[in-house]
């Protein structure tokens, strides 16, 4: 694949002549274009135009040069889109050499320059759980190469609010009000995933041509709830950070950001970066008066947001986007001018050329010594490894509850498919007779059938429920890369039926193919009509049954019947005759290819229609039915519904199901 025809080498637009210069970004071949310092350039140069990573992305210029790393213009040739790279290259832990590795100047410094790779990769992390959400920055793909970390990144074409005011002075209160709309609903999305950014300011907000604010630079971002906050890094940016920010170990929550996002809001409306919070704490003057043209309400909320203490802010971002939207004041979307003048970075780097043979000898005896004393000195090579092995040693939890997680980073290191081994032994405790079986799932306990394949032959269930053989002690599966991808920063998880994961080997996949689907132990499905007087009902008749040893089994409600509902179902059973016998259950089964009880799934309603309480089983999952209930009623979560392979049927003893009845639960 090839850059079109006709493209910038440089930002990608489209010019007429190739020869002549760039109208958009002024740039040609042959022209020096750099305005970073001659000693940095030396120290870290970007890659040069025409590089290609990954092999299907095309570098152009370099759009961004902080500490951490460079971040390039890039052209996509499979998707045919420009994208932005961001390349992690830390200026003072290492360099680049002649074959465009990102090497560590020291030993000292090769540990160093790991952690902040691994750093630099959960940022990617992070974020590619928010994609396409319409006010964050979406990431693209992560991926290793030149023995540093690089991630893809959706391309951004407008300026950042610090660059804007700069230019501009400050802006109107309805555009400022336009900003502060987009900005608390990307907040509000955020800490609703318990991520913090840490870091919002003006130069992390961006104003897209398109009429969109971006929130981007995720590098200070981190889980606020399964941290410890006493473990975060300090993040300082003066008059946008928070005076608990300032200080190692102090306690940070969503607080944090919110104070950044109202000292944003106050550099907007009067283009002054505001004071220090501990100067604030003694004189915040620049907050108590309002400006002329600045609504007072508009005002109190933006120093609401801002104040110095913790404890004077909104208690939650869902309460500081409740009185902007409260505000009621029109807003009005930003025009930002079309400029790709790419300010920054844009020099090249080429490897040098050897203009005389007899030096190929002597620098081939350099090379190697470089090469030895790197050896002993680079990090740890970020390749793609050839195969890794994870221990698990899971506890049993109980049928089909999670036991065994892979981390989703250690799948996306392969960069591609991964075949996954799982071992495993049987747990101590199960039945005689009884099956083993899992069900490979995400961290939110959701299937993720659609991700999985065979490496050679395989049989599931349409839930991705794989029986396991008694003389089987392993099972070996694909799972596809944009199944790790579809993990976020989450985890590859598995319901275990009767099995306890002791270790996981993974390795590239070499082949993939469609699992086997399954349908056995199948129950005739129960005739269902919708009645929708005073709201939408679905009752099904179960009267058909099959008789065993030792209980019933009804005809089955259809899956397609529970998802009639958007939300959670109430299930209300009717019970036909009296209750005479001591021991009276009832057990909702999964119909499909394997009958396993779904009460873990399920709510129990405290009490029957008539007040017999109901309560569950202890050995056996189930419900104890009392002697004088009429009817049974349970809830089906939302998240359930995926659970039924093809519905819900019911094992009874001393029970006879007459009728089943669906409609939604608002509880």
């Amino acid at each position: 694949m090839k850059l079109p025809k006709r493209l910038c080498e440089n930002c990608f637009s489209r010019i007429e002549n190739p020869r002549c210069a760039c109208p958009v970004c002024g740039y040609s071949r042959g022209r020096a274009m750099s305005k970073m310092p001659a000693e940095d350039y030396d120290r870290r140069p970007p890659l040069s135009r025409g590089t290609r990573l990954c092999k299907r992305y095309v570098i152009g210029g370099s759009i961004g040069n902080g500490g951490f790393g460079i971040t390039y213009l890039a052209f996509d040739l499979l998707e045919q889109r420009i994208a932005a790279i961001k390349e992690y290259f830390p200026s003072d832990l290492s360099h680049r050499d002649r074959n465009l590795c990102v090497v560590p100047n020291s030993e000292k410094c090769a540990e160093q320059f790991n952690i902040g790779a691994e750093k630099f990769f959960d940022e990617a992390e992070i974020v590619r759980k928010f994609n396409g959400n319409p006010n964050i920055v979406s990431i693209y793909e992560c991926f290793y190469e030149n023995n540093t970390a690089y991630y893809v990144m959706e391309y951004l074409d407008g300026v950042t609010l610090e660059k804007y005011v700069a230019e501009h002075g400050a802006l109107p209160p309805a555009q400022v009000m336009y900003i502060a709309d987009k900005l608390t609903m990307a907040l509000v999305v955020l800490h609703s995933g318990n991520v913090l950014h840490r870091d919002i300011s003006p130069d992390n907000i961006m104003l897209c041509r398109d009429g969109n604010v971006k929130l981007i630079d995720f590098g200070a971002a981190r889980h606020y709830l399964s941290d410890n906050s006493a473990n975060y890094t300090v993040i300082m940016k003066n008059g946008f950070s928070p005076a608990e920010q300032f200080s190692q170990g102090a306690e940070i929550d969503f607080r944090a950001d919110i104070y950044s996002a109202g000292a944003v809001l106050f550099y907007a409306l009067t283009a002054n970066v505001p004071e220090n919070p501990y100067i604030r704490m003694e004189n915040d003057s620049a907050f108590e008066i309002v400006p002329e043209n600045i609504d007072g309400k508009m005002w109190a909320v933006v120093r609401k947001a801002a104040a110095p203490r913790a404890s004077g802010r909104f208690k939650s971002t869902e309460d500081f986007r409740n009185a902007i939207i409260k505000l009621a004041q029109s807003t009005s979307a930003i025009a930002v001018p079309n400029d790709r003048s790419l300010p920054a970075v844009t020099a090249e780097y080429r490897k040098p050329k050897f203009r005389v043979k007899a030096f190929i000898i002597a620098g081939a005896i350099v090379c190697a010594g470089i090469g030895a004393f790197f050896a002993v000195n680079a990090v740890k090579s970020p390749k793609v490894p050839e195969s890794t092995e994870i221990i698990l040693d899971s506890k049993y939890a109980g049928n089909f509850k999670i036991a065994g997680k892979i981390p989703a980073g250690e799948l996306r290191k392969f960069n591609s498919d991964v075949e996954i081994t799982l071992h495993f032994k049987r747990w101590e405790d199960m039945l005689e007779n009884d099956v083993c079986g899992i069900i490979p799932v995400n961290s939110d306990d959701r299937i993720i059938r659609e991700y999985i394949f065979a490496a050679d032959r395989l049989s599931a269930d349409a839930n991705g429920y794989i029986s396991i053989e008694d003389d089987k002690d392993d099972l070996t599966f694909v799972l596809s890369k944009e199944g790790a991808d579809a993990l976020a920063d989450g985890e590859l998880c598995f319901e275990t039926l009767n099995l306890i994961i002791t270790s996981a080997d993974l390795k590239t996949a070499q082949t993939k193919h469609d699992i086997i689907t399954e349908g056995w132990y199948e129950v005739n499905n129960a005739p269902y009509w919708i009645n929708n007087d005073g709201g939408k009902i679905i009752d099904a008749d179960i009267t058909e049954r099959q008789e065993t040893e030792r209980s019933t089994f009804t005809s089955a409600i259809p899956k397609q019947a529970f998802y009639e509902f958007d939300g959670d179902v109430k299930v209300t059973l009717t019970i036909g005759g009296e209750l005479t016998a001591d021991y009276c259950a009832v057990y909702a089964r999964n119909s499909g290819y394997c009958h396993t009880t779904i009460e873990d799934k399920v709510y129990l309603i405290p009490e029957s229609e008539n007040g017999v309480p109901l309560t569950k089983t202890n050995q056996y999952g189930g419900f104890n039915v009392g002697k004088n209930a009429k009817k049974i009623m349970f809830v089906v979560p939302e998240n359930a519904k995926e659970k039924l392979s093809e519905g819900m049927f019911f094992e009874c003893e001393n029970v006879e199901i007459t009728h089943a009845r669906l409609e939604d639960y608002i509880g």
